[in-house]
């Protein structure tokens, strides 16, 4: 298991990019209403099967089959069958071309992505951090005028490098385990005087909900 933490998606960026394909494909061809896109789902799968893509070089047809569907309506005069032996030993070059492509391409994509990316703060076990308001939505009506950062609150476990899991209040009825980017290292004030006196609890903005008895 590589589990990714919200809003933070890099351990699963394929199924995040074939999204955003299928968006911009269903984006082209549905009406105003959006109402008929499930009459298109068919053509738009068979023309994502049947492109090249960027890692592998081909496509993800040829990559399960071994060949490209054949968009012609008529059959062939003479039908040609393969033996077992050779069709396996196709998958077998197909598959450990599309090995390596993968490979080089994730090492590209690592080197690429690192460029921009610093160094993760060193947070531990028992460290008081903020928690930046980013994508939690809470029920005051302007998000301007609201808080920045919650907290502080204690990092109860480190569950690796970049992501950590903190001791929320029962009023944060979300997951807590959080990515190191929406944490802030808590530094107290030394002066008395200037110690502030902990914020109201904070409401999140959620659907209604019932007891069970």
């Amino acid at each position: 298991m590589n589990l990714s933490t919200t809003y933070h998606p890099q351990t699963d960026g394929q199924t995040e990019r074939v999204n955003q394909i299928l968006e911009q494909y269903l984006r082209c061809t549905i009406s105003y209403q959006q109402e008929d896109w499930v009459d298109f789902i068919a053509m738009e799968e068979f023309s994502y099967n049947n492109s090249i893509h960027g890692w592998t070089k081909v496509s993800p047809f040829f990559a399960n089959y071994g060949f490209h569907p054949c968009f012609n309506i008529s059959s062939p005069a003479i039908s040609v069958n393969l033996s077992a032996e050779m069709r396996a030993r196709t998958f077998q070059d197909v598959h450990l071309n599309l090995s390596l492509e993968l490979r080089v391409t994730g090492e590209q994509y690592k080197d690429h992505a690192h460029r921009r990316r610093l160094v993760a703060p060193p947070f531990a076990v028992d460290d008081m951090v903020w928690l930046l308001h980013r994508h939690i939505a809470i029920t005051r009506p302007c998000a301007k005028l609201d808080y920045k950062k919650f907290g502080p609150f204690c990092i109860i476990e480190r569950i690796n490098p970049v992501a950590f899991r903190l001791a929320l209040p029962p009023t944060f009825r979300i997951h807590n385990v959080f990515h190191v980017s929406l944490l802030e290292l808590y530094h107290p004030s030394r002066i008395l005087e200037q110690q502030p006196s902990p914020p109201p609890p904070v409401e999140l903005s959620t659907r209604e909900e019932y007891e069970a008895d």
